[in-house]
């Protein structure tokens, strides 16, 4: 492939990553709004817990989908599915719920029998809680898929440069989308917002289909299937392999240190700047900075550092980071001060960490890419945050059900954690090297 081939590539799929993220930020507020006015918030801890056990279903069924399908009639499976659906809660959000009066009026008066338990609350209410875990759970899933198709195409060494320019076309889709949705809401409805997120997603589809032709193994086998497996040997991978194991622990640790310092965080904001608007403004303040600094550590400093220093040192700044963090908070400190360290943190995150964790993928086999990349990338996330608000509501609960301004402890925990997460990457990085040796 010649230079500008190689240039045209990054563009599309930069663009891709652009519409994916933006079709998905442009729904995103959504479901928590939507949840916050059917469900009680008391429940919300709740589903964490069901967001786990629904998400490794999801990948259990992803992977063997990867396996029964060619990758283009896979690729195209899961955005009819995916469109599909969101048509379908836009219908019974737009339809259905002005007619509520109409609607299972004749059931909520019956008499006796089962359709008692089956009133018009009890649907949306359902209604609601699977659209909840569906925008939270498909984006991993086109995610997953997006970099499991990239890293098929790119060689290592060229993705330590290219792949922060594929991350910016990301960045830049947050920010646009976000402001549209901020925008459009109130101009046409939050149920509206739907056909903007499908939107994207049909031009996001577009360009993976224009993309397959950069492949050249497309060309040779493009009806080319992952062998099948079941679920108990996709489990298995992580018991036979090394490598496969801590690429899971790595981001299951990742998710589960930033989960209990964002908390740490957010009890910090509530106790200090107690406005529900103030608080709003002041997190809008802090992610347009944030936005701003992942677009210039995108297209200047990450690129450099992974070429300098590879993968697994250039994300060895960001728990570094986290655990500067967490002594901060243990000896005391005021929101404008964590503000900082919370921005810091979150650019690390979606920048240096993230383009990181996708290059350790590049020099493994097909098996790794699409379904360890699946387990890791989908229900590793999922799992963490369980961990993360598991370990919250028991520290809780020994206080009473009363969050303090700090919480030493759960700092305590939080450096703890992240010097195993420290210790995970080196593992990493040991297996990293050895697979690079191998395709050299």
């Amino acid at each position: 492939m010649t230079v500008s081939q190689k240039i045209w590539r990054t563009l599309l799929a930069a663009t891709a990553f652009f519409f994916l993220m933006a079709s998905y930020y442009a729904i995103q507020p959504t479901h928590s709004s939507i949840l916050l006015a059917h469900i009680d918030a008391r429940y919300f801890h709740l589903f964490y817990l069901l967001n786990g056990v629904v998400t490794l279903g999801g990948v259990f069924l992803y992977n063997h989908c990867v396996s029964l399908f060619s990758r283009t009639h896979f690729i195209r499976l899961v955005f009819a599915v995916i469109i599909g659906l969101l048509i379908l809660f836009w219908g019974i959000f737009s339809f259905l719920l002005p007619m509520r009066n109409q609607v299972f009026a004749a059931l909520d008066t019956t008499d006796t029998g089962w359709w008692r338990m089956f009133t018009w609350d009890t649907f949306i209410n359902l209604v609601v809680i699977i659209y909840h875990l569906f925008i939270r759970t498909y984006i991993l899933f086109f995610t997953a898929m997006f970099w499991s198709f990239n890293h098929e195409q790119h060689h290592w060494k060229e993705a330590k440069w290219l792949y922060p320019y594929i991350f910016l076309g990301g960045q830049i889709g947050v920010i646009v989308a976000s402001y549209w949705a901020k925008l459009l809401s109130k101009k046409i409805g939050s149920y509206q917002l739907a056909w903007l997120c499908m939107g994207g997603l049909v031009v996001f589809w577009i360009f993976i289909e224009i993309l397959k032709y950069f492949d050249p193994e497309y060309h040779q086998n493009p009806q080319k299937k992952l062998p099948q497996t079941g679920i108990s040997k996709d489990v298995g991978i992580f018991r036979t392999n090394r490598y496969a194991l801590y690429l899971a622990l790595l981001v299951i640790f990742a998710t589960y240190a930033v989960g209990l310092c964002d908390y740490q965080y957010k009890m910090l904001l509530r106790a200090q700047i107690p406005d529900r608007d103030d608080q709003t403004q002041f997190l809008a303040s802090n992610n347009i900075i944030m936005g701003y600094a992942n677009i210039a550590l995108s297209i200047i400093l990450v690129p450099l550092l992974l070429n300098i220093l590879g993968p697994a040192l250039s994300i060895l700044i960001f728990p570094l980071a986290i655990l500067a963090t967490a002594a901060c908070f243990i000896m005391g400190m005021d929101i404008y001060t964590a503000a900082w360290f919370a921005i810091t943190v979150s650019s690390l995150n979606y920048t240096l960490y993230q383009v990181g964790k996708e290059l350790f993928y590049l020099p493994t086999d097909s098996i790794t890419k699409y379904k360890v990349k699946a387990f890791c990338d989908i229900f590793g996330y999922r799992l963490g945050d369980v961990l993360g608000w598991g370990t919250i509501s028991v520290y809780l609960f020994f206080q009473g059900g009363i969050a303090l301004i700090f919480m030493p402890e759960l700092c305590y925990l939080l450096i703890a954690l992240t010097s195993l997460w420290i210790t995970t990457l080196a593992k990493t990085d040991t297996q990293y090297q050895q697979h690079i040796q191998r395709n050299t």
